[in-house]
């Protein structure tokens, strides 16, 4: 299974970002071979979709989970459309923190009848 985190620096020990789409760099780990690959957000930069276009990038690599603090209502419809769970960490929880709590069954699972509106985060408007 493919957990994809976006991350504010190169490592484990690292944060979970809480801008899924502006994170600079993103982690996708894999539960079975216990590996993990870093990644820098080529669209973090980019005007506007920048979560969106992570959202189908996750598709592509073949993501099963996504685990954010914080996320874009258009990347959260992409996710859930195409059957890739989401889970909520906390606002400071490390990367390796995020994994261990999602394999212990301690993260909450967000889905269509579990919007919560502290989740999403706001639109920019400048």
């Amino acid at each position: 299974m493919k957990i994809l985190l976006p991350s504010t620096g190169e490592s484990l020990e690292d944060f979970v970002d809480n801008k899924f789409g502006r994170c600079e760099f993103y982690i996708i780990y894999d539960t079975v071979s216990e590996n993990f690959d870093i990644f820098r957000n080529s669209v973090f930069d980019i005007e506007h979709s920048a979560g969106s276009s992570l959202a189908l990038a996750s598709i592509n690599y073949g993501v099963d989970i996504v685990i954010v603090s914080r996320i874009g209502r258009k990347p959260f419809d992409i996710l859930i459309s195409a059957n890739i769970r989401i889970y909520k960490s906390s606002e400071h929880s490390t990367i390796r923190n995020a994994i261990t709590n999602y394999l212990l069954g301690k993260l909450p699972v967000l889905g269509n009848n579990s919007h919560s509106e502290a989740v999403f985060q706001p639109h920019n408007l400048n």
